[in-house]
């Protein structure tokens, strides 16, 4: 028999207000940063460093304006986003927020571990007080990562998690699993920019997928 889980009611409702009113969850995210900034750049034919914090957060503001009316909920960054588009969510939308810097720290005895970093002076008490139904955190993690990696990323999610649990808001963990052996860098295009579209990391997938899985359902998170 499975057991049976507890939540709060204030948990509970903020759960309901992300889904639609037959229970599903049509999420709209648009928190992404980095990858979004070089889109923009490649657009307009400039460096992503050379694009203004105002052109991205434009952007941001025309897709939510655009498309959260048709999803249950909104993801946002709370740098580039939120400031500019939380005033176009409907007000049957719910709001959840990320709590991830964009992009990773390159870690490891050959720089190709990859370690999740918090948005500086971001919180989950800032999430809630700005109205966020939940938070989300991304991230990246492989099984065959250090042991001083996993236990970074494995802390970070302790952390969030305790933080959420504290201020009774519910948690959405992102999980993303990435080239690190040598077959898979070796596999890829550009070895310096290893990508997960090769037959090589495609057949490993599901068994690092099972073994992630497995590590984030213990009940220490």
């Amino acid at each position: 028999m499975a057991e049976r889980v507890s939540i709060s009611a204030g948990k509970k409702r903020n759960l309901k207000l992300l889904a639609d009113p037959e229970g599903r969850f049509r999420m709209m995210a648009i928190d992404q940063r980095g990858s979004l900034k070089r889109m923009l750049a490649k657009v307009m034919g400039i460096e992503p460093d050379d694009v203004k914090y105002e052109d991205l957060a434009r952007v941001k503001k025309i897709i939510t304006k655009v498309l959260s009316p048709y999803s249950s909920a909104t993801l946002m960054d709370p740098v580039y986003g939120y400031p500019y588009s939380i005033d176009y969510i409907p007000k049957d939308v719910g709001v959840l927020l990320a709590f991830e810097e964009t992009g990773y720290e390159k870690a490891g005895p050959n720089g190709r571990e990859r370690r999740s970093r918090p948005i500086e002076g971001w919180s989950v008490e800032k999430a809630k007080k700005a109205g966020a139904n939940a938070v989300k955190l991304l991230i990246y993690y492989r099984p065959e990562a250090s042991d001083e990696t996993l236990k970074h990323q494995q802390e970070f999610v302790k952390r969030v998690g305790e933080e959420c649990e504290r201020y009774d808001i519910p948690f959405l963990l992102e999980l993303v699993s990435y080239p690190l052996l040598e077959d898979e860098i070796a596999a890829s295009p550009d070895p310096e920019k290893p990508t997960t579209d090769t037959p090589v990391f495609a057949r490993r997938k599901p068994e690092i997928v099972m073994k992630t899985a497995a590590e984030f359902s213990k009940p220490e998170y």
